[in-house]
């Protein structure tokens, strides 16, 4: 599902940066909050558990088990609500260093600022009919998300892996958001079992001191052993050097 800024969020920050999300409003498995866009927003991962904790975990207790046959002396019928604001202004400033999408920056009020989240129970009224209870009666406490738990992206945080020490998932990742490779020739170029392989075994024995010792080694590597895709590891590492995408440590 399309959110809006979710494609420039993807240049970068889904790892690194505060490992964005495209955060639910509410939870699809018990408040019947899907994956539409009026449901989703952009935001870091600390705040998607600040989230869980904060609202959905105690509203989903207050609601209690779940069960085919309502009983109104046993059982609550509750309303959620999600009230969404959005940062203002129009595009970013370049200390963010916003990315492009097919040419088009992110627009600031794409992403949002603060989420206030409240619940109440409703009553029965006639013998289909419901009604809000009053006065009001929350289902569990009111909720927000604010602050530095909303910040606005910082494309300058994403995450640079180490050569010496990074994930070979960021790897596949930096190659594909970069677009030196599409996310199948990424995902084979960096399989475990290629190239990748004598890479992380080299650098356990002895970390490497320069981009140009691990293309040399690769290879080396290359034209000795010809381990599956170790061409298009190559290419891929030597741009993604070329570009500051990857450094050599930490």
């Amino acid at each position: 599902m399309l959110v809006k800024g979710w494609e420039h969020i993807q240049k970068g920050l889904t790892m690194g940066g505060g490992k964005w999300k495209r955060l639910h409003m509410l939870n699809a498995l018990r408040f019947g909050g899907h994956g539409f866009s009026a449901n989703l927003v952009p935001g870091p991962n600390q705040a998607n558990q600040d989230h869980k904790n904060g609202w959905e975990i105690p509203a989903d207790d207050a609601l209690g088990p779940k069960t085919s046959e309502y009983d109104p002396h046993k059982h609550k019928v509750a309303w959620l609500e999600a009230r969404i604001a959005y940062y203002g202004g129009g595009h970013f400033d370049s200390k963010y260093s916003p990315p492009l999408v097919d040419g088009e920056p992110p627009m600031r009020h794409w992403f949002a600022r603060e989420v206030r989240f409240t619940s109440g129970i409703y009553e029965p009224k006639g013998a289909k009919q419901w009604a809000i209870k009053t006065p009001h009666e929350n289902l569990v406490r009111d909720f927000t998300l604010t602050g530095e738990q909303l910040p606005l992206p910082n494309w300058t945080l994403a995450r640079v892996p180490p050569i010496n020490t990074g994930d070979r998932s960021e790897f596949q990742e930096k190659a594909v958001v970069n677009e030196v490779l599409s996310a199948n020739a990424a995902k084979a170029a960096f399989d475990k079992g290629g190239g990748w392989k004598y890479l992380a075994k080299r650098r356990e024995q002895s970390p490497f001191t320069s981009s140009k010792e691990v293309i040399d080694y690769l290879t080396e590597v290359a034209d000795s052993k010809a381990p599956r895709n170790i061409d298009e590891m190559i290419d891929a590492i030597d741009t993604l050097f070329d570009t500051k995408a990857i450094r050599l440590n930490p």
